[in-house]
């Protein structure tokens, strides 16, 4: 009888441990954006299995701290301790993964001089570089998190790197340079700056325009995002059949369950 419920126990635990090492946690195609003013900032984004989080930086001091503004600036919140250090962590208990179909873009857009902050950037992501996607040679080695940065990009500096733990979000006009993925793995543009330039009385007209410019994108490998965009579902609809990669939101709730019902039909 002992033997009995000895083994009964041991079949419960090997259950257990089975469905928790073989949780999938798989992305959807939405990006947090501006995601330090959640009342959890990186936690909700993760629960809702966001692909792609913003954070804004400064360079204070020695100190990347997370804020939109300057007069925002708060030394207590820093990309360590509200994104790296938790991202870790998860990282960690998640059997060194974030998500099991693809990494997690961590999209650093950078609000003060560029070649500083870069530099302090650089020095503190080789603590995580267990966990960082890498480039070599303008070859990836994929890891559970990839760092891009926006904002004031120090291109020069970064192109010129042989190793890095960075890549670059690039805008419409790059799309004629045909950079590497491994060193544009992105493009976003201003919604309403693309509405201007393809801009058509006929809608369907404009759609195709659009459609062209996200399939040029896509024939280089690259992920589209807008920002500026109305935060409505017909708008999440539009950018969804328009083939969007990254669907911006300030409502992330709302966009991951209209994202799970698209995927549902």
């Amino acid at each position: 009888m002992i033997k009995d419920t000895a083994f009964k126990s041991l079949a419960v635990f090997l259950l257990f441990n089975t469905f928790c090492f073989a949780q999938n946690y798989n992305a959807i195609n939405a990006h947090s954006h501006n995601d330090y003013y959640r009342t959890e900032p990186l936690k909700e984004a993760l629960n809702l299995n966001f692909k792609s989080i913003e954070v804004d930086v400064f360079l204070y001091g020695e100190k990347i701290v997370v804020a939109h503004s300057e007069d925002e600036i708060d030394t207590s919140k820093t990309l360590i301790k509200l994104y790296l250090d938790p991202l870790f962590k998860i990282y960690k208990e998640r059997n060194n993964s974030i998500y099991s179909n693809t990494p997690l873009i961590l999209l650093i857009d950078f609000k003060s001089e560029s070649e500083q902050l870069y530099k302090v950037l650089e020095n503190v992501l080789i603590s995580y570089n267990q966990m960082l996607s890498s480039y070599r040679a303008n070859k990836k080695i994929d890891g559970a998190v990839d760092i891009v940065i926006s904002g004031n990009i120090p291109f020069d500096t970064i192109a010129g790197e042989i190793e890095r733990l960075a890549s670059i979000d690039g805008r419409s006009g790059d799309l004629k340079f045909d950079y590497p993925v491994s060193l544009m793995p992105l493009i976003s543009e201003d919604w309403f700056e693309i509405s201007k330039i393809f801009y058509s009385n006929c809608e369907n007209e404009m759609k195709e325009k659009i459609s062209n410019y996200i399939a040029t994108a896509h024939s280089q490998g690259k992920l589209i995002r807008f920002w500026n965009t109305p935060d409505s579902e017909g708008q999440w609809l539009l950018l969804y059949q328009l083939g969007v990669d990254l669907i911006s939101t300030d409502r992330p709730t709302a966009l991951a369950g209209f994202l799970n019902n698209q995927g549902n039909k």
